[in-house]
């Protein structure tokens, strides 16, 4: 059900600009053309950010749920983010495709609403 990819950037905004970028350098397209692709091209921007000391901390996890006309920008929802290199809380927001997530058991709703331990499952099988 998809497929991932990395692109270098220091937050989630400046990734969709600059994939937005990539696009514009490809092919000439309008602006709102490509902001509708990648709103329907992209789910889940996961930010990892590498620490002082060299290890690698995630540091934000956003929901690509659409495109906002009014705006002309994508909507960029947190769903987990960290304060000053802290641990990855949730933000309150369910993503759109939660009930997914649950169903694969791929996320411990424990988590989200902070009745438990909080640690996500992620499963293989």
């Amino acid at each position: 059900d998809g497929s991932m990819t990395t692109l270098h950037a220091n937050n989630t905004a400046d990734a969709l600009r600059r994939l937005e970028i990539l696009v514009l350098m490809a092919v000439d397209l309008p602006v709102v053309s490509i902001h509708r692709q990648i709103a329907s091209a992209i789910d889940v921007v996961v930010q990892i950010r590498r620490l002082p000391g060299g290890r690698r901390m995630i540091t934000q996890i956003s929901e690509i749920a659409g495109y906002d006309p009014e705006r002309k920008n994508l909507i960029q929802l947190d769903i987990f983010r960290s304060e000053n290199d802290g641990p990855l809380q949730p933000t309150g927001y369910l993503p759109t495709f939660i009930d997914t997530l649950v169903e694969r058991n791929l996320l411990n709703l424990e988590f989200l609403y902070g009745n438990g331990k909080n640690t996500l499952s992620a499963k293989t099988n």
